[in-house]
């Protein structure tokens, strides 16, 4: 279980200026949510991603003075709060959970070049998600945002 989250960010807007191409690409999403009751969702994440071409590439400096392109870290926005991160694994190969950082609600984990697979198994808590975005209670129904 993941316990290094941050405590959230305020939601602060993002100018037009201040876009840039983000740094991977999401082909294709997979998403399994095995309802325990209304207090625990596990939820199974597949995600298909590859780096953006277009996306602003940092050089990382060589022992040998040479430049190489670094990947950067792969950002994800879950919508709802996490509660507990069961596994994660790129490629079918565990990711040390130490290497993951963020909120309840994002979550980092080390950046990838070329095409990949991440497969994230988390736990959530619906009855407490209070922003209404992701999975959320609703009366006595368990719905997302486009459902209720």
């Amino acid at each position: 279980m993941l316990s290094t989250f941050e405590a959230e960010e305020p939601n602060n807007p993002v100018r037009r200026s201040e876009y840039k191409p983000p740094e991977y690409l999401v082909d294709h999403t997979d998403l399994v949510f095995n309802v325990i009751n209304e207090t625990r969702v596990e939820v199974s994440a597949t995600l298909s991603m590859r780096r953006n071409p277009d996306a602003v590439v940092e050089l990382d400096p060589g022992a040998d003075g040479s430049k190489a392109p670094k990947a950067p870290a792969i950002t994800l926005n879950v919508g709802s709060e996490i509660k507990e991160i069961s596994s994660i694994s790129i490629d079918g190969v565990a990711v040390d959970q130490s290497q993951v950082s963020g909120t309840k609600s994002t979550m980092q984990i080390p950046g990838r070049d070329g095409n990949f697979t991440i497969n994230i198994n988390t736990v959530i808590n619906p009855a407490e998600n209070k922003k209404r975005r992701g999975l959320y209670k609703s009366g006595d129904a368990l719905v997302t945002q486009h459902e209720s």
